[in-house]
């Protein structure tokens, strides 16, 4: 088994063989992260550097699972925006109604009481009359 610096020096060297930048597809990148890498190994941390294609997959998965999400809010937030509009229409159907019957109920104490008052103003012309005819 190969000490942490071992297999570090392993790493440079090949850093080194792979050449400058443009003479391999890999040289540049490795040296970019030895660094981290040699932190890792020496905090006995084990190196898990994604490539390219599997950190485009995890976007991917990150992004698609966000859409899915955003839908489902959105799905959800439109549900209760119909259920709360449901409910200010039923309640305004309600307050309609209630209006309704309400100035039914005062038109019709009006005509009892414009039927009262015809009918006081009749007893009070035959009381009058009456009264006339009896202090002749």
């Amino acid at each position: 088994m190969l000490s942490k610096q071992e297999e570090i020096n392993m790493l440079r060297s090949l850093a080194k063989r792979l050449g400058p930048d443009g003479q391999s597809y890999t040289g540049q990148w490795l040296r970019e992260q030895l660094p981290f890498i040699e932190r890792d190994i020496m905090d006995d941390v084990a190196v898990a550097v994604p490539t390219l294609a599997q950190a485009k997959a995890e976007a991917a998965k990150i992004v698609s699972a966000a859409k899915h999400e955003a839908e489902s809010i959105s799905a959800l937030s439109k549900r209760r925006y119909d259920e709360d509009r449901r409910k200010a229409l039923a309640l305004s159907e309600t307050e309609r109604l209630r209006a309704e019957k309400l100035a039914s109920q005062t038109a019709d104490i009006k005509r009892r009481f414009q039927a009262l008052d015809a009918e006081m103003r009749s007893v009070g012309v035959a009381v009058s009359e009456l009264f006339a005819t009896a202090t002749k």
